[in-house]
């Protein structure tokens, strides 16, 4: 028996000669056969994953059990009678090596010890049955990609459903290569064909199960158009706070990001989402800039072509959880390589009011900020978030614009190296 990268399992007999070849799945086997009676008829069968399946042949290459693991296999299954009750257990694993996954066990027919030939892989006393990891290869080369697009932030564990938003504006299909860049530094990648004029929607769940995840896009095609959205039940301390949240990629990396909005204060958890897509470790320093005017400093090193998360609310690299001004939180972000940094934040507002939202950050500070959106009418909170990264305080005007066609001005002064903070519902500086 051989499974082979060409996509087939084999079948040679006694004397050499092929006596069939057989796939379910046209995918490399990634993971050696082994051979089990499963279906309890006294005969060797020949066990193997092929993706995200686990599947079963009998010994005239007839498929006699199939599971879809919805990950990849990247190891052999196991069989044997775990529990000594006569009837054999079929075990595998699934997802990228040195990453969450799971491991699933299913009890098929009689067990047969004699009808189990292969007893050690490669005659390893270890039993190491694990293909060598090998990062998928880049499609194009680098002066061929005319589309590039990337996205820190992702998240496919237990109330999260994440997705992919891809627009083809061209008169001619498009082809694109979406990589998940994982916390381990392992990436997963999948080819998609986008037709003229169209919407292409990636369910990243999928594909990529239970883990953080960022991602980059790439095509020898022009203007594609890329955007994440994520739909949640986030659980915190026996609550779930629900909602979605979506966020445009950013066209390239920086060696420098901006958040002027966060918050620790209690019923508020916000998170920094890192991606370096370069080739060696990035160095960051978070600054964080507080309503009090207090500065936190922390540094992380983002391993190469990988995700890593920062939870802000917490002590260890935030600035942990505050009820006051300290709470209110901005954020600059530095790396000695470009990376990719967005900000989700998930809460309960005043008890009352839960759900999420998420950003991008900015690439540099600006004298003048435009937004076209704001209401004070019952039932909103509008409020406006301002960092002062500079070493002087800064003298803002806020000049609002209403849809009466009224005017209001006011003057707020901005601490250096601070955040502060504008409800707009309110009268004193909305």
């Amino acid at each position: 028996m051989n499974a082979c990268s060409d996509t087939w399992l084999y079948c040679w007999g006694h004397d050499g000669r092929l006596r069939w070849r057989t796939r379910t799945y046209a995918c490399d086997k990634l993971g050696s056969p082994i051979i089990a009676d499963v279906n309890g008829d006294g005969k060797p069968d020949v066990i193997l994953g092929e993706g995200h399946a686990v599947i079963a042949y009998d010994g005239e290459g007839r498929r006699i059990f199939e599971y879809n693991t919805r990950a990849n296999i990247q190891n052999s299954p196991a069989v044997g009678d775990l529990d000594g009750d006569g009837y054999a257990e079929l075990v595998v694993g699934h997802g990228v090596d040195g990453e969450a996954g799971q491991v699933f066990c299913f009890q098929v027919g009689k067990w047969n010890p004699r009808a189990a030939w292969w007893p050690m892989f490669r005659r390893d006393p270890a039993h190491r049955a694990t293909a060598p990891y090998v990062e998928i290869p880049e499609p194009w080369k680098d002066e061929e990609i005319r589309s590039r697009a990337y996205l820190a932030e992702g998240y496919t564990g237990s109330g999260f459903n994440q997705f992919i938003l891809l627009m083809n504006p061209n008169d001619r299909e498009a082809p694109a290569e979406i990589r998940f860049m994982l916390p381990s530094g392992r990436s997963v990648a999948r080819m998609v064909k986008l037709p003229p004029r169209s919407r292409f929607t990636f369910h990243v769940n999928s594909y990529v199960s239970g883990l953080e995840n960022s991602a980059r896009v790439i095509s020898p095609l022009e203007g594609l158009m890329v955007e994440r959205a994520m739909y949640f039940l986030y659980s915190v301390g026996g609550e779930t706070w629900a909602g979605g949240h979506d966020s445009f990629a950013v066209k390239a990396p920086s060696n420098t990001w901006y958040f002027a909005e966060g918050c620790t204060r209690p019923g508020f958890h916000t998170w920094l989402c890192l991606q370096n897509p370069q080739e060696k470790d990035a160095n960051v320093t978070l600054r964080y800039m507080c309503g009090d005017g207090s500065n936190v400093t922390k540094q992380v090193k983002v391993r190469a072509r990988s995700r890593f998360t920062v939870a802000v609310h917490r002590e260890e690299l935030g600035i942990g959880v505050h009820d006051g001004p300290r709470g209110d939180v901005s954020v600059k972000v530095e790396s000695d390589l470009p990376v990719v940094a967005e900000r989700p934040v998930y809460f309960n507002y005043m008890g009352s009011w839960d759900g999420g939202h998420d950003v991008v950050g900015a690439v540099d500070a600006f004298r003048t900020w435009y937004f076209a959106e704001g209401c004070t009418r019952p039932g909103f909170h509008t409020w406006l978030c301002l960092q002062n990264p500079q070493e002087k305080d800064a003298n803002v005007t806020l000049r609002y614009m209403c849809g009466d066609g009224s005017n209001v001005t006011k003057q707020v002064k901005v601490r250096a190296r601070s955040r502060f903070t504008v409800a707009v519902h309110r009268e004193e500086l909305g």
